[in-house]
């Protein structure tokens, strides 16, 4: 798609077509972005605009090598994206985006570790994100994965579900962390800040 694109409430954006090519793109509050259709796919955009209370429909088949270089495997994996810049204009803690995780054609995802956490390189930004959009990430994106099932894996309500940006802003990732009881003794730092995003979310 070479136009600019405004995907507007109730409407959505979406291709069946591996890597996907669309040029600036404003997502409105309950607009849909469904980056793989049908298959599992990477869109790449030059510039996309995430508003508060728009939508991510992003889909897991394989969690497992699922990304070679900054692309997903053909037609496996997970969905990705790969920007030039993001903005999440008037996203907030009142107003989230919000990302779904989804089962592709519903089947279960494979190779989920119940006991480990699991990182999904969700997308590579070209332009990094600013100082503010980055320390506020977590608080900025909503995940919904009620309707996610894997085969052999915890419920998706024992996981913590976070996005995260690494630390030179080039990436975001998803994030499942187990809760605290599913490691038993010996938590560690990363199942303290489980905790602390689960409790951050809580009280928004």
């Amino acid at each position: 798609i070479a136009n600019t694109v405004a995907v507007k409430s109730g409407g959505t954006l979406t291709s069946d077509i591996q890597n996907q090519q669309i040029d600036d793109t404003t997502v409105e509050e309950d607009g849909l972005l469904l980056p793989g259709g049908n298959i599992i796919g990477t869109m790449n955009a030059h510039d996309l605009t995430l508003k508060g209370g728009s939508i991510v429909n992003w889909q897991i088949s394989n969690a497992a090598g699922a990304v070679v270089g900054d692309y997903s495997q053909a037609g496996i994996g997970y969905d990705t994206f790969i920007l030039n810049s993001l903005a999440l204009t008037d996203a907030s803690l009142s107003k989230r985006v919000h990302i779904r995780v989804k089962n592709i054609f519903g089947e279960k995802a494979s190779n989920f570790d119940k006991a480990n956490v699991q990182t999904f390189k969700f997308a590579k930004l070209t332009n990094k994100l600013s100082l503010y959009d980055a320390a506020h990430v977590t608080d900025l994106f909503e995940i919904d994965a009620t309707e996610f099932e894997y085969i052999n894996g915890l419920q998706t309500d024992h996981l913590v579900w976070n996005m995260t940006v690494s630390a030179d802003r080039e990436y975001l990732y998803v994030i499942a962390i187990p809760e605290p009881s599913t490691y038993g003794l010996g938590l560690g730092a990363l199942a303290i800040a489980a905790v602390a995003v689960r409790r951050r979310k809580q009280k928004s």
